[in-house]
């Protein structure tokens, strides 16, 4: 795949589809698009592919919800808005840090997977304005939830001493002037508007990378007591065992 802007191939700038590359002997074929972890990579990077293919996979969720809801019978509101939840956004909320930057026409598809969602768990008819629906359903907009989870991507990386990709928040102002901004610089734009410093999170100390080499400890279960013993006979025999041990303070 060549990663190039939509009109550059057409300009005559790019002439990467005229190359013939190889690798380990074989030719390396070009294509428009590439599933790579469950995301689907276009070579213009627009996310339309990706958003599309996820869009006809939410209809097999959304018919779960129709199913066990109904206006006499059926789930109430909060099982149908904990299914949505549970079940439909984590779905759409994979990746999202990094499609949600699409064009908003493009992500539009999904908004109306969390309309028509809302509108199966309040039983609203159809035509109700979004913004009502989703106050009434007490659930945030769809591009605040993706915004939410960048932020909260952010900080988790920041705060974590020693990760590999830490170091591209202090750069973030690099990529200011690109249309499509990579993670580290939407994530700073993000805290300024929600005004959420990302550098004031608590630095979390990171794990021990010998934990398997740490020698596994003795349990001893040999406590011989009856329910019916009192606490006393257990505390003496508790502090027994843990004098047996070397070092051991009780």
């Amino acid at each position: 795949m060549l990663f190039s802007r939509p009109g550059a191939a057409r300009s005559g700038r790019v002439q990467g589809r005229s190359r013939v590359l190889t690798l380990s002997g074989s030719v390396v074929n070009f294509v428009s698009h590439h599933r790579y972890l469950g995301l689907i990579f276009d070579s213009h990077m627009t996310w339309r592919p990706h958003v599309a293919n996820l869009r006809s996979s939410m209809t097999s969720r959304i018919n779960v919800l129709k199913a066990v809801s109904g206006r006499d019978w059926g789930a109430d509101r909060a099982s149908l808005l904990m299914l949505y939840k549970g079940m439909v956004r984590p779905k759409m909320e994979y990746a999202s840090i990094l499609y949600s930057c699409a064009a908003t026409s493009t992500l539009r598809s999904l908004y109306s997977v969390q309309y028509q969602c809302l509108r199966i768990a309040t039983g609203a008819l159809t035509g109700v304005r979004t913004d009502s629906l989703e106050v009434e359903a007490d659930v945030p907009p769809l591009q605040y939830h993706f915004d939410f989870v960048c932020l909260r991507t952010a900080a988790a990386i920041i705060a974590l001493e020693g990760h590999p990709i830490a170091y591209i928040f202090q750069q973030y102002d690099r990529f200011l002037n690109l249309c499509s901004p990579p993670f580290s610089t939407r994530a700073h734009s993000l805290s300024v508007v929600y005004n959420s410093p990302l550098f004031r999170v608590d630095a979390v100390p990171a794990l021990r990378s010998d934990l398997w080499s740490a020698k596994s400890g003795c349990v001893r279960l040999n406590l011989h007591l009856h329910k019916s013993d009192c606490p006393v006979a257990l505390l003496q025999e508790a502090r027994l065992i843990v004098n047996s041990y070397p070092g051991a303070t009780p």
